[in-house]
């Protein structure tokens, strides 16, 4: 657990937003307590996802209007805590699969794994979930094993409740829940009676989950309607995927040795036969990178919760040596990982060098911070932003600002993807449009169709009337009001 708080505080966010994802939560959050809005249109998909984490956000927000550091500081530190709290259930588990040694190494090695360690750096629902579902599943192993003795019925109690809460907080960490299934079959507990209630154990927090979601959206086109709009704004695309780019992406977020140690590992244990071990550790590994790894937006954020079976995977294989062998060469997969990659400000793209890259984190995301916040409190009666990864932090501004909150809606009448907030500013009416950067030529025809229609065009990651100049350094940063060539 020190070792945890260690790697942590040193490149601790403080009062900023780790990345846009988060701002995405908490302006459904402001959306709901500024406007009463809760609706799919607005929301998008996050109510489905993280209905446990947008009301948690709720209960931050009050008292913060005007400042969204308060509320940011307390999700950050959440997450510092459960960081550094999450080492005792993981042990726990660990030792039970693989024994004492491997639970050790698998522990530490985990800590400082990338990915795990990035959901710790800032409030985000992911490690959280990753937490419950850890616990859910140290319950049912202990209940599967007979260790639960008499209190066996309450620990599947205890298992549903820590799998609902997870999937409440972050819904894709239910792919982790294959992780159940694999310790019935290590145990060999395999039974129909057994496969019946691990079915319904897995049902309750889907029905659980919709049903919350349901309850809090005040219009929803319903699961079907739902499933095809997340599938749409994430379709699975085989061929971009398979790049060299992707692929660097994927090692970074485990680290440069850790992959190819858990292939040997595996190897290695078929080898000796504990054929579902290894299939557990594979399944639980595979199952959530194999998900993202086809869809656009994968981030080493998606690859947390596979960091779990790898580093165990890569304990079980160092655990074979003699000590203080294991340690040693522990030490050297740590250091090596640490410095093989340069520090990257990246949330999507991580590197192994943690505490430079998590400063270089913090840095780039309180300038878009400082710079959405200038937008927010421009003089002009109409605005639109233009922009794509910065649009949730200007949102985020303009709702916290806002003595009052009029009116939010998508516009349809101008192009590109938009959302126009009208609200009260000094007792003066403003209105801000927050519009999708278009990824191609059509930028120079968007940004004009605004100034046309009444609106002063801003953007942080566009330049003066050079529409093809986007940010290459620090020096880049800068609230550009667009003027364009006639």
């Amino acid at each position: 657990m020190l070792f945890a708080l260690a790697v942590h505080l040193p490149a601790r966010l403080g009062e900023l937003y780790g990345e846009p994802d988060v701002a995405r939560l908490v302006n459904s959050a402001l959306l709901w307590t500024r406007a009463g809005i809760r609706t799919e249109a607005l929301s998008q998909y996050l109510y489905y996802t993280s209905p446990a984490y947008i009301y948690l956000i709720t209960r931050l927000l009050p008292g913060t209007f005007g400042s969204l550091a308060p509320a940011a500081s307390a999700l950050n530190l959440v997450n510092i805590v459960v960081a550094v709290i999450v080492p005792v259930p993981l042990y726990l588990l660990f030792r039970r699969l693989a024994g004492e040694p491997a639970a050790l190494i698998a522990t530490l090695l985990l800590i400082v794994v990338p990915a795990f360690w990035e959901g710790g750096l800032y409030g985000f629902p992911t490690l959280p979930a990753v937490l419950l579902m850890v616990v859910a599943a140290w319950l049912l192993d202990r209940w599967l094993t007979g260790d639960a003795g008499r209190a066996g019925t309450a620990m599947l109690a205890g298992c549903v409740i820590c799998l609902t809460g997870a999937i409440v907080l972050k819904a894709d960490v239910y792919l982790s829940s294959v992780a159940l299934w694999g310790l019935l079959l290590y145990r060999g507990r395999l039974s129909w009676r057994n496969v019946a209630l691990l079915v319904l154990i897995e049902a309750v927090p889907v029905a659980v989950q919709y049903a919350v979601a349901r309850g809090l959206l005040q219009a929803s086109p319903g699961a079907l309607a739902y499933a095809g709009t997340w599938t749409h704004t994430f379709p699975a695309e085989p061929e971009p995927a398979f790049t060299w780019w992707h692929a660097v992406q994927l090692v970074k977020s485990f680290g440069l040795l850790t992959l190819p140690l858990f292939a040997v590992a595996l190897v290695l244990m078929m080898r000796t036969r504990r054929y579902a071990l290894s299939a557990l550790l594979l399944a639980w590994a595979a199952l959530p990178v194999g998900f993202w790894f086809f869809r656009p937006g994968d981030s080493a954020r998606h690859h947390l919760q596979a960091t779990v079976p790898v580093a165990l995977g890569v304990g079980i294989l160092l655990a074979r040596l003699r000590a203080p062998w294991r340690y040693v060469a522990l030490a050297v997969l740590v250091v090596v990982n640490y410095w093989a990659f340069a520090p990257s400000s990246s949330t999507v793209r991580t590197s192994g060098n943690l505490i430079a890259s998590g400063r270089l984190t913090a840095r780039w995301v309180a300038q878009d911070q400082r710079l959405a916040r200038v937008f927010a409190d421009r003089a002009e009666p109409r605005a639109a932003f233009l922009g794509t990864f910065t649009n949730p932090y200007v949102e985020d501004q303009v709702l916290s600002l806002a003595d009052s909150v009029i009116r939010v809606r998508l516009l349809v009448q101008l192009p590109g993807v938009a959302k126009e907030i009208t609200y009260l500013r000094h007792g003066q009416a403003r209105v801000a449009a927050i519009v999708e950067l278009p990824s191609d030529a059509r930028t120079a025809s968007v940004a004009a169709a605004y100034r046309d229609a009444g609106y002063a065009v801003y953007s942080t990651e566009l330049y003066g009337d050079d529409l093809g100049l986007r940010r290459r350094s620090h020096r880049d940063f800068r609230l550009s009001e667009l003027t364009l060539r006639n």
